[in-house]
């Protein structure tokens, strides 16, 4: 429990650093937030089409092995979930704070109630409506109110909403809010209260219930699009970019106890952050950390063990541009993984530890759907090279700063 308890502060400083690093850099470009009249209302399909994905790949999840979650509790037993309960509420926090101060949102009052009713009103009747109907029992046991994550739900869609109303003001607005809804979902599945579908299910939820909310209210209250709607952000000559991503990462080989029993490694969750700084056109230098957690099974029988790797790495990336406001990007990277929880565990089971020197290739798509602010679509090649090799596939979504 000791070492366990020492990786974790090692991990979180290692993120809070980096968290630093991130916001200082974000800080050391200028701004010039228009006002929200003035402001480019995009009718980008970019919310959308992320939301589905995300309700689509908790699907999946909720119809996979639910054996993914449940030894969380023997390593994290005294786990609270009082930080996501008051963070979730953190992007309505600062919308409200922003109203306070004076700032301007997009809507005005019509627009925004009605856009607020209809909000509410999806991401609660949804959400309700299936924890109803799938009854699926938490990992914790606690009840049966697991499918799909209400804290996950509530809080994309307060950072929708944060998005929507105040994003203009800069895209620290909007990174912000989803880092915070990305961080309150990853806490759910560590505090053993939800399964990874759980989590996406309610992300995807919260996100498509706010898009559709606010073009509803558009439609009923006739609302035109502005003179300069059909305006499009433009990339930049040298697209360089720093964010955070997370997906499922799958494996494709399995590992080999010391008597040759295969051992299965489930597909987990994975998150972290990611950069690419493109000193000449087209070639760039790309670095990514992540966390990455999985189940381990012997024989098809129960879980046995639960495996955590932090995994950092950096390499080439190039970026070739479809149309003024769409890449297409191949990486090459290598670095290193350590395994930073569940040791013992895998040793019990007459497994080596997962870590050595880590391969990654990858593609992705990226889309610049507002100024400064772009998705990535990706999936890579992982292969941990160690006393044996785990290679996996990981398809991941990524919101990204552009500067």
């Amino acid at each position: 429990m000791v070492k366990l308890l020492s990786a974790m502060c090692k991990r979180g400083c290692l993120f809070f650093v980096l968290s630093l690093l991130c916001i200082k850099s974000l800080h050391a470009f200028s701004f010039s937030p228009r006002m929200p009249h003035d402001s480019v209302r995009q009718e980008s399909p970019a919310g959308l089409i992320t939301g589905a994905l995300l309700l689509g790949g908790g699907i999946v999840g909720h119809l996979s092995d639910h054996n993914y979650s449940r030894q969380q509790t023997s390593y994290f037993p005294h786990h609270s979930s009082m930080a996501d309960n008051i963070i979730r509420w953190a992007p309505t926090a600062v919308r409200f704070g922003f109203r306070l101060a004076g700032l301007q949102g997009k809507s005005d009052w019509k627009r925004l109630l009605a856009s607020h009713i209809a909000t509410y009103s999806l991401n609660i009747g949804i959400t309700e409506t299936l924890k109803r109907s799938i009854r699926q029992t938490r990992p914790d046991g606690y009840d049966n109110r697991s499918t799909p994550s209400g804290h996950a739900a509530l809080s994309f869609m307060s950072a929708a909403i944060l998005d929507e109303e105040y994003g203009y003001i800069s895209p620290l607005v909007t990174l912000g809010g989803y880092a915070v809804s990305t961080a309150v979902s990853f806490n759910r599945t560590l505090g053993n209260h939800h399964y990874p579908g759980d989590v996406l299910m309610g992300a995807g939820i919260g996100l498509l219930s706010a898009k559709v909310a606010y073009a509803l209210s558009d439609k009923i209250l006739k609302r035109d699009k502005p003179a300069n709607d059909n305006a499009k952000p433009l990339y930049p000559s040298r697209p360089s970019h720093i964010g955070f991503f997370g997906g499922y990462k799958m494996a494709i080989s399995n590992l080999h106890s010391s008597d040759g029993t295969p051992i299965c490694l489930h597909p987990g969750i994975e998150a972290g952050l990611q950069g690419t700084w493109f000193p000449i056109r087209h070639i760039g230098i790309s670095g990514r950390i992540s966390e990455y957690h999985s189940v381990v099974r012997k024989n098809a029988l129960p879980v046995n063990a639960w495996t955590d790797c932090l995994s950092t790495r950096g390499g080439l990336s190039c970026s070739l541009p479809l149309s003024t406001s769409t890449t297409i990007n191949a990486h090459a990277l290598a670095g290193y993984t350590v395994q930073t929880g569940g040791r013992n565990e895998l040793r019990s089971l007459c497994v080596p530890t997962i870590e050595g020197i880590t391969w990654e290739t990858g593609i992705s798509g990226n889309f610049l759907f507002r100024e400064h602010l772009d998705l990535s679509f990706r999936i890579d090649y992982q292969a941990i090279c160690g006393s044996q090799t785990l290679q996996t596939i990981s398809p991941s979504i990524g919101l990204n700063f552009v500067f």
